[in-house]
This record gives C-alpha cells, structure tokens and sequence, in this order.
C-alpha cells in the first residue's frame, strides 16, 4: 500500500471457540512503514502451546532468506496447505514459523536478509486468548525509557498476579543502566531467566508486583508484559519503532538513468550525508568486498554482471546502519565507435589460404600491419591458464587466451585484463 498523504493501517484477526458462540477474542495492531522496520527480530513466548503460538515473517524485498536461532530454514508461504517449504522469500511472500522454535528458553531469534514485517501470536491459555502483535525490530534508535504503564496487572477488576511477568530486552553493554521500577520500588531480574539473544542483546524477566511499571536505561529497550489468569490473559509490547538514520545512495555516472555494470558504465556509488564513524563494509549480492572500506565504491571494469550493491556501518558501540540496495544492469550502448583515425597507411603483410584475394591486398586494409584471409581457418593465439602466473616476465602490450577466465587478456605493463566490450557514449 501506497499513499500521497499519511494514513493509519490496521491489521486483525478473530478467533472464535467452540464451546459456546459468544466466545471469541479479537486482537488487532498497527503496522508501520517499511522504513521503520529491520531484519533482527526477538519474539518472547507467552503462555499458549507451540502449536498456536507462532511467528509470521512478511518479506518486503526479493530475495529474502530467513535465519532462525542462527540457522538458515526452509518455511512453508503464503499459507498453501502442503505448500512446499523453501529457503528463499520474495517480496510479498509471508512464512509461517512454528512455536517449537521458542524451546526452554521461551525465546526466539529471527534474522533475515532484507527488512522484513515479523508479527507474532500470544495466547493466555494454551488455545485460549490470543494476541496478534506486529514486532519492532532490535535496533540502537529504539526508545530508552517506558513510562509508564499503569496498573499493569489488573484489566478492570481483574487481577492478573503470580504468572505475569515483564520480558526486557536490552543492549549488553547497557544492562548496568537498565533499571525496572514498580511504582517507585526498583525491581531485581530472575536470575536463572537472564539469556543473551542476540549479539549485544540481552533478555532480562521480571516478576510484577502491582502498580505502575516504569523502565529507563541508556541504550535501547524494549519491553513485554504477559498476564495470565486461568485461561484469561493479555499480552502487549512497550516500545518506540526506531528511525535509523537515513543512508540513501546516490550514484554518479549513470547512463540512461542507470546504474551500469563495469562493463558499461562507470557507476560511482557515494551515500548522502554520511556524517557518522565507524566501519565501512560494502556488500555484492549481500558477500562482502574485499578490500571496500571507503565511503564511495566504484563498479569494477570487470564486474560485468547485473548485482546488488549495499554500504554496511558499524559504530563503534556496535551499532550497524545500512543502505538501500542498488541494483546494476547492463546499460545499451548508442553511439557507435570513432572511426577518425587520421592519417591512412596502406597495409605491409597479408598471409591468405585462398586464391580469391584482389589485387591491391592487403594494402587496401588501411593501417595493418599484418591482414590474414580464410574461408575456413582462423587465428589461434597462446592458450594457457592463469598468464599471471605462466608467464614470468610479461612485457607491455602481450595478449593471449586465459583459458580458465575464459577471455583474452592484455598486460597493460602492470596487470592482466580481460578484453571486454565497451561503450563509447561515456567519458571514461
């Protein structure tokens, strides 16, 4: 969905018991744009079975892999009974993830390749009383303060008491500052229930008391309370959709307003106001660059194939920023070669297999030095693998056939390059 004004969306499900007709729980959210979203999740287990309470993953990008508890899975889409599972999601495909993924720890960890919507379902009793919640993204712009949520164990006149529990999430290197308080008294964590989720993310439970919750800490929080109360219970998250930095790219050089590959263009990829520090990684089809740790990136002459292109940062805190992908193609070319060569020599040497040459050949082929004319025969020149190391003392100007790279290549007094087709309407 796209809008030209800002709009409200809603998302929703009932569900219906049998046991009597009026029994039945609705729950709804709101969802955000997708600038807001991420690609690390943690979803916190409520008090339903593993059967029911499930994590739903909406890709926004093609291409999209999923990891879950740090290993790649293959999912069933969109919901298709049997559906065959697969590892790769593509823009618009949602996947469902079983609740067994939560194990002992009543956590689970969800990581994906592009930015992704990941929502979950909670439940107060095992099938009883769901909840249907979008999930905020881990992320160092989130919120450092929860304040606050009043009477968070009771709804109306019920008391919801020795089940509920807060679930914190918070940076590693700020869990010294992270401070819970229940209407003014400072509360202690469960200590056997303090588990690292995420590299710098830690997961700390509490225990409520009733009264008004508050939380505060210097770096990212994110916080969960779960009441039960027999088959009754509520499930809500308390914390701020961080806006990372905007990281957009802009491209120079680009030919037909695209962003060419080596081969034709001259592409220079330079993010827009990058007014941070830290570390620069580029990405290829999401594998690292070697060596591409400055803040522009060229596209290599030899990168000759379509790809996608993406800036990572990572801070000194341990924060990572990163930015759009930018996709190559290969760009038409539309103007033909100079063929102004100035001053025209007649040819020196021909060397044919045929009787059927004119006369004047070969100094009727302007400026060559050597003219050779077959109807069956052709050129061969050396053929090794790898001149680069073949041949010892290369001189400026040699070319043979690479038969591991596949192409010709030219030593241009310094290295070996492949001789690939270019175009002529850019400058360089």
């Amino acid at each position: 969905m796209k809008s030209d004004k800002n709009i409200v969306v809603t998302i929703a499900q009932l569900m219906q018991q049998g046991v009597e007709a009026g029994n039945r729980d609705i729950s709804f959210d709101q969802i955000i744009p997708t600038n807001q979203i991420g690609n690390l999740y943690v979803a916190m287990q409520g008090n339903g079975s593993n059967a029911n309470e499930r994590v739903i993953i909406v890709a926004t990008e093609d291409g999209t892999e999923v990891k879950i508890n740090g290993s790649l899975v293959s999912l069933p889409v969109n919901g298709a009974s049997g559906a065959a599972k697969v590892n790769v999601l593509n823009k618009g495909d949602y996947a469902i993830v079983a609740g067994s993924n939560y194990g002992s720890t009543k956590f689970m960890r969800i990581e994906t390749t592009k930015n992704a919507y990941v929502t979950q379902k909670l439940y107060g009793g095992g099938v009883t009383t769901s909840n249907f919640m979008l999930l905020p993204p881990l992320t160092c712009n989130g919120q450092t303060i929860i304040d606050n949520i009043p009477n968070a164990l009771r709804i109306g006149t019920t008391n919801y008491g020795s089940n509920s529990r807060l679930y914190l999430l918070t940076r590693t290197i700020m869990i010294n500052s992270t401070k819970v308080y229940v209407s003014g008294t400072q509360l202690s964590p469960i200590a056997a229930r303090t588990y690292t989720v995420a590299p710098d993310w830690t997961m700390l439970v509490y225990n409520l008391s009733h009264g008004n919750v508050k939380v505060e800490s210097n770096g990212t929080i994110q916080g969960q309370i779960l009441g039960v109360n027999n088959d009754v219970g509520y499930g809500n998250y308390f914390a701020g959709f961080g806006i990372a930095p905007p990281m957009n790219v802009e491209v120079d050089f680009k030919r037909f307003d695209n962003v060419c590959t080596g081969d034709t263009g001259s592409s220079l990829l330079k993010p827009i106001a990058m007014n941070f520090t830290g570390t620069i990684e580029w990405f290829r089809n999401d594998v690292l660059i070697e060596n591409a740790h400055n803040s522009t990136y060229k596209i290599p002459d030899d990168d000759t194939e379509p790809a996608e292109y993406r800036m990572v940062l990572t801070m000194p805190d341990g924060c990572s920023y990163y930015t759009e992908t930018i996709k190559t193609v290969k760009c038409p070319c539309s103007k033909k070669p100079n063929n102004n060569v100035g001053v025209l020599y007649p040819g020196i040497v021909g060397v044919s297999t045929t009787d059927n040459v004119d006369k004047i050949w070969p100094n009727n082929v302007n400026n060559a030095f050597i003219s050779l004319k077959s109807n069956d025969k052709g050129l061969v020149i050396t053929r090794i693998p790898d001149p680069e190391t073949s041949i010892i003392s290369p001189i400026e100007g040699m070319i043979v056939y690479d038969t591991d790279d596949n192409c010709y290549k030219l030593f241009d007094g310094s290295v070996w390059k492949c001789l690939r087709k270019k175009c002529y309407d850019y400058d360089n």
